[in-house]
């Protein structure tokens, strides 16, 4: 009985820990989206590596899983867990403070991490530019695009097939747009944006490197549909 109920409270806790992690991701994306998503926006993009701090939640989340399940069944209090606990608590004059400065910074970094492409210029949001910084299409210098290729997977890094789209700002400023997207105008096709945008930007003029090197493990994982839209960006140079 006694493993019955620890296997259910990791079951639940586990739920619990994804269902806190998206429900976080769900309401930084809705704030950004209602404070920098308006006007004649076309697509909003949360910027790398920043982007991927939203796991420290997580780790948080699982911390504090295990304690609990540790409290709970009376585990080893000799964990490292407990006592990082007791030292926290035993200095919680200075700790607590800290611990609340560091969220609050970590929040922070976080929001201001996004930039936002308009139909005329496009807004740049980050820690040092809270306020944003604005460029013109022509201020883009350079593209880069193409198909990352088979590594292992971290937090920081980028999956095997993930699409990459990077342009280049005079102040040498890159974004990559298809890193994580916060959000489209009237939830169009993401594709049909990024073929359009990319369309405008080489017609413009503007020096494009594209690599189909790895595309046949983007087209392993996406339908035919979206990686038509990603060969014809990839083919589509000055």
């Amino acid at each position: 009985m006694k493993l019955l109920k620890k296997i259910v409270f990791w079951i639940f806790g586990l739920i619990a820990v994804l269902a806190l992690t998206i429900a976080v991701a769900l309401v930084f994306g809705f704030v950004q989206g209602s404070v920098f998503g308006r006007g004649d926006y076309i697509m909003g993009i949360f910027n790398f590596p920043a982007s991927r701090l939203i796991f420290i939640f997580e780790i948080c989340a699982v911390l504090l899983l295990f304690y609990v399940y540790n409290r709970i069944f009376k585990r080893d209090h000799d964990l490292l867990i407990f006592k990082i606990k007791g030292f926290i608590s035993s200095n919680r004059k200075w700790t607590y403070p800290v611990f609340a400065a560091l969220y609050i910074l970590l929040i922070y970094t976080i929001f201001f991490n996004i930039t936002v492409i308009y139909k005329d210029k496009i807004i740049d949001y980050s820690f040092i530019s809270p306020m944003g910084r604005q460029y013109s299409y022509s201020d883009i210098k350079e593209i880069n695009t193409g198909v990352y290729g088979k590594g292992y997977y971290f937090p920081f890094t980028h999956s095997a097939g993930d699409f990459y789209y990077k342009i280049k700002f005079s102040s040498g400023k890159v974004v990559d747009i298809n890193d994580s997207i916060a959000g489209t105008k009237d939830d169009k096709d993401i594709y049909l944006l990024f073929e359009e945008f990319d369309k405008r930007l080489v017609d413009m003029g503007i020096p494009k490197t594209a690599k189909m090197d790895n595309f046949n493990l983007c087209a392993k994982s996406l339908d035919k549909e979206y990686t038509d839209r990603i060969k014809t960006i990839l083919n589509n140079i000055n």
